[in-house]
């Protein structure tokens, strides 16, 4: 996407500069032919690596509740969620970003999943019940569509309108149907994607209560990801905060199946009132940024002060006979599958 996007936006007829820019452009935009804009503007503006990872953070054990699917990623402890924890944490929120900002049909889309795919077809063979169950993909698919407008909402506030979560559910559904079995079969093609934004979030809701077992190595995993996030973003005296800030967002069946304890009440009040905070001030309170979080690493990158994402250079600039090796980019978003 350009990075003149903004200003070409407000000076488009009907359009005058302001500091709040994208609640305006998203007042004239269609859920059915613009969704793909929506879904960016909705997503990409207001997002920061520390919101970034802590979709990620939270995300993942919640995608690996099931214990087939989280020992396919953790592998008994020797899996780069483990062994290489940022790296995989990159790879994983940057094939995220390809589809937030490009859509479904778009080529880098069908790369960045294509890499998703021999990903998971790798390891499959290895743990072959951690990727042959079509609903842990539709599920963790669901669950990376809602997980921020849930948290969102439990925490006060409003979310994500109707015409949003209409764009959402057009988009995730267009990104299940590149996704395969590790035996090249479509997901969509054997179980049919929720209908709503609404069903997916029903979806998640019903497959997180399920009585799943509690799995002594999904609390390892679990917990070195709460501790790295903490310590990644919190000053030492600040970690219990840092930790309160990832479990006051888990569900209790997902908290009880990792057996992570509960935040206390005041911990997760603190926690609760730092993402409330932060939300508020950058939807509400300080000017819509002039770019969105890939142009402005795409941009640090080229001023040399930061590294390019792998998994972006690999889906915008991988040469005609060369593919990306599916065991050091194709890592998926929240958890394998999905």
């Amino acid at each position: 996407m350009s990075s003149d996007y903004a200003a070409a936006v407000e000076a488009a007829p009907g359009h005058t500069p302001g500091r709040k820019w994208i609640a305006r452009r998203l007042q004239h935009l269609d859920p059915d032919t613009d969704y793909v804009e929506i879904v960016r503007l909705s997503t990409l503006y207001h997002l920061n690596d520390m919101q970034l990872d802590w979709f990620y953070t939270v995300g993942t054990p919640a995608a690996g509740i099931k214990p087939a699917v989280n020992d396919a990623v953790i592998r008994n402890q020797n899996g780069k969620y483990v062994t290489q924890a940022t790296k995989r944490r990159d790879d994983s929120v940057d094939h995220m970003l390809t589809w937030l900002e490009h859509g479904a049909q778009a080529m880098a889309t069908h790369r960045s999943i294509e890499m998703v795919n021999k990903y998971h077809a790798h390891y499959a063979a290895e743990y072959p019940s951690g990727f042959d169950d079509v609903e842990d993909y539709i599920y963790i698919l669901c669950l990376n569509a809602t997980l921020v407008n849930t948290a969102q909402k439990r925490l006060g506030l409003s979310g994500f309108d109707a015409k949003q979560r209409h764009a959402m559910h057009r988009l995730w559904a267009g990104v299940a149907d590149n996704f395969t079995l590790p035996d090249g079969r479509s997901v969509t093609d054997i179980a049919p994607f929720p209908e709503s934004y609404e069903a997916m979030e029903q979806l998640v809701s019903d497959y997180i209560d399920r009585p799943w077992p509690v799995h002594q190595p999904s609390h390892i995993s679990t917990a070195g990801g709460i501790e790295r996030f903490a310590s990644t973003w919190f000053p030492r005296p600040l970690r219990p905060l840092g930790r309160a800030v990832v479990t006051a967002f888990m569900p209790d069946g997902l908290l009880r199946a990792h057996d992570v304890p509960r935040p206390s009440p005041i911990a997760a009040w603190f926690a609760r009132t730092v993402m409330r905070t932060m939300i508020v001030l950058s939807t509400k309170v300080l000017a819509d940024p002039r770019e969105d979080i890939q142009e402005r690493r795409r941009r640090l990158a080229d001023e040399g002060t930061t590294k390019r994402s792998v998994v972006d250079v690999a889906v915008h600039r991988r040469p005609k006979k060369q593919t990306a090796s599916a065991t050091t980019v194709g890592m998926c978003p929240g958890q394998a599958p999905g």
